[in-house]
This record gives structure tokens, sequence and C-alpha cells, in this order.
């Protein structure tokens, strides 16, 4: 399932590892619940900026469960909350995992600092537990390590390409492991990976376009592009669906779907479904990463530009960066088996567990997963968007600068990319151990290094 979140620009705290990456449930419930953690770790993260006394009553008033407010006193819970604003105001990353239902926020800094936390089995999701604790003080690569350390981490089951460099210089660009163990096929730096939900980035690319080519303004609302808008929804604009604020839960399928990605749906049930849903919250009143909120928007190019969304893709961005193994579930592309990665994850689908045997890409996922790629395409589009070839600088600023993507997948798939949109960047695609402890730590690491540009203390 393409289920890692995606950022475009800097989030408060910089590493935010999605919930489903470690196992959370695929029920439609479970995305719900999912939003609402995402709150809960939103708040925590912004704990730092908001007066003790205000934040106590936020709190109190909103995330906290009646039990557990009668199980503690208001000092007690200010005295908590304190602890977590000051973490939080010094923290320069994060990572969040679950086990067993505890949900565990590290803030991570020269002091790190963990936020554990239990939920409430049914909405609202209120937390029913906090506690804090010291954080894990994680291991760190300087530039000159990085090599020795990817090395290190192959010998314990990691398969892939990885890509860092410093300053314009590439210091890493190796293939590692098996592609495919069972044929035992090496990994070549050309192999074929699934990458989540990596396409969220295509699509907001696509739409930047139509937009800089006068086909449409980011402040359209629904109306102009769907029939029958529900009135909860007329409000909805094309910028509040790329930048979280759509009050859209995260997904659409439902429990008749066989799978939660593949299940066949076309545009016009993906849009029904997607419009029909109530709102987390309005348009432009909260945060919450929403994959069918890039649905829409995949929708909203195919009426806009009269071509599917692949063919869009395809004419405008593929073709001219000269990407040529990047395509959709279902189709080979012309390539072979030899040329894809086998996912080695939680769950798998087909014989080998590749994308072309995983159906033609559901708009369950369309503009937010379905997709295959390969090191060299991705930074090639990366890079064809700062060309200036397609987008003008207005536009292409906004896919610049700072940027950290991740995607996953429950078949066994890992997209990581960081840039400092200075020279400094690195890209993980994994088709084996992409959901370790291990990787989540190198990613962190990498992601720090990349925005500062400084060797760790």
């Amino acid at each position: 399932m393409p289920r890692a979140r995606a950022y475009r620009g800097r989030p408060t705290v910089i590493f935010y590892l999605a919930f489903l990456l470690a196992g959370t449930a695929m029920a439609a419930s479970a995305d719900d619940r999912d939003a609402a953690v995402f709150g809960h770790v939103q708040a925590f993260e912004k704990s730092g900026d908001i007066e003790p006394g205000e934040l106590l009553r936020e709190f109190e008033n909103d995330r906290l469960a009646a039990a557990w407010l009668a199980e503690t006193t208001p000092e007690e819970r200010l005295a908590l909350l304190r602890g977590i604003q000051k973490a939080a105001a010094g923290a320069g990353g994060a990572m969040v995992e679950e086990d067993n239902g505890e949900i565990r926020l590290e803030l991570l800094g020269r002091n790190p600092f963990a936020v554990l936390f239990r939920v409430q089995d049914e909405p609202p999701y209120a937390i029913t537990a906090l506690r804090t604790e010291a954080g894990v003080s994680r291991p760190k690569v300087s530039w000159d390590s990085v090599p020795e350390r990817i090395s290190e981490m192959e010998d314990k089951g990691l398969s892939g390409v990885i890509y860092v460099a410093r300053d314009h210089e590439t210091l890493v660009r190796e293939a590692y492991g098996k592609s495919n163990r069972a044929l035992g096929y090496d990994t070549e730096l050309d192999t074929v990976f699934g990458i989540g939900s990596t396409p969220i980035d295509f699509t907001v690319a696509g739409v930047l376009l139509l937009e800089q080519e006068g086909k449409l303004s980011l402040d359209d609302s629904m109306d102009a592009f769907f029939d029958g808008v529900p009135v909860d929804k007329r409000g909805l604009t094309i910028r509040h669906l790329i930048s979280g604020q759509s009050g859209l839960p995260d997904f659409h399928h439902i429990d008749s779907d066989w799978d939660a990605d593949l299940a066949w749906i076309d545009r016009d049930e993906a849009v029904r479904r997607i419009l029909a849903q109530p709102l987390l919250f309005a348009p432009g009143k909260g945060n919450a990463h929403s994959h069918s909120a890039y649905g829409l928007v995949a929708a909203i190019i195919e009426r806009v530009s009269g071509q599917g969304y692949f063919e869009f893709l395809s004419s405008t961005f593929f073709e001219p960066a000269g990407i040529r193994r990047t395509g959709m579930y279902g189709d080979d592309g012309g390539l072979g088996l030899r040329d894809f990665a086998v996912g080695y994850g939680r769950s798998s689908v087909g014989v080998p567990n590749i994308p072309p045997n995983w159906g033609p890409t559901s708009w369950l996922v369309m503009g937010s997963g379905g997709m295959y790629s390969t090191l060299a395409d991705m930074l090639r589009f990366y890079r064809f968007l700062q060309t200036g070839d397609v987008l003008d600088e207005e536009h292409a600023r906004r896919m610049g600068g700072e940027t950290v993507a991740i995607g996953g997948s429950e078949r066994g798939f890992y997209f990581f990319y960081a840039s400092n949109g200075r020279g400094n960047a690195a890209m993980l695609l994994l088709n084996g151990g992409g959901q370790s402890p291990e990787v989540r730590d190198l990613s962190q690491a990498l992601e720090t290094l990349v925005m500062s540009g400084a060797e760790p203390r």
C-alpha cells in the first residue's frame, strides 16, 4: 500500500514516517484514526510556539480523553506539556512509530525526547494515556562515513539503490543486494522499483504547469470541474487539495474493495466517493495529509488537459526529461522480469511480487500512488523541474527548495528523497529492509546531513 506521507517543503519537524509502514490496519476506520493521531502529533510538534496555559486548554478541550483527565491533575498535565514544549522548541527532526497501540513521537536534537501516547479505539480517538521519556540517541553519519554505513547495512539484508550528493558532487551512486532473491538477480542501478506515494510530486507538478499555462487557477473551487459538489465542499479549492488543508480523509476505499490500493474503480467512482466523504474539518481550517485529495487533483488534470493522467505526465515531463523506465501498475513498459525489483514486505500480490502483476492502477490511488520508477528517472524528474524548460521560476520555486519526500508500500518498497535545493541530496529506492529501524535511522541521519550541510557534532 503506498501509504507513506510525502512532504513538499519543510514540515514543522523534519522527518515523519507513516504509521502504516509500521503495520497499521488497512480498514477505512484506520484512516480516520490516522488523521486523528497525525493531528495529535502535529499539536505536539507545534507546542513550542504556544503559551503554556493556552496549550493546556487546547489539550484539555480537544485532545485528552475524559477518563485520563479524571486520573490526572491540571498541574500534572501542565508539567507534562511544558516538558514537551521545551523539547519541541529545540527539535531538529522527529520520528513516529507505533508498537502495540502506543504511538511514540521522538523529538530529535542534542537531547532526544520521546512523547508516548495512546488513543481511544473509537472516534474521536482522544488521548487516553500520555507520558514522556528520554529519547534514543540515534547513530549519526558524516559525509565521509555514508558509504561505509550503507555497506554495513547491506550485510543485514538491505537491497536497493542509493544516491548521495554534496554540493552537486556525487558521493554515493550504488546498487546493493538482490533485486530478485529467488532467481539470484543482483540489483542494478537501472532496476525498477515501486515508488509508493511519490507520484504526489508528479501530480503537484502537473497542476502547477496547468496553472502556468492559464488553464486553471489554484484558487478554483471544485464546482469548476465537477457536477453536484456537496455544500460542504463547494469552498474546497485546488490550493487546499495540494497543501494538506482540504479536510478530506486520507483514503477512499470501502470494505467491499478486495484490496485498499489494487481493487479497481474508475475515475467517476473515485470522484463520487471522495466528494461524498464527511470532512475532517472545513477546508482551510486545519491540516491533515490526504491521498484522496491528490486523486481529485489527478481527475482535474485529466479533465482540463483532455489527456489521461499518465499520457499527460509522459508528454509534459517524462519524454522531455528522458524518463524511460517509469510507468503504471499492470504495464511492464516493455521491460522484462530481470528489470524489476521484487518487493519483500508484509504483503505480496502476484508471482513475482512486482508492479506489472498488480493489475492496472486503480483510481483508489491514482495521483498519489500506483507507479514504478528508477533512481535515474526520479533524479531526472526533479532536475527537469529546475531547468526552466517546463516550469517558470515562480512555479519551479514551489517544487524546489528544501524538500523531503517519503513513499512506502506494504508490498516491500521504500522511497526516500531529501534535497536542500542547493546541491545536497539523498535518494533511496529499496525493495528489502525499507521497514527496518536501521533504514529509518539512516533516512533521518541523511536528511539531517543534507539539510544542515554540516558534519554532525
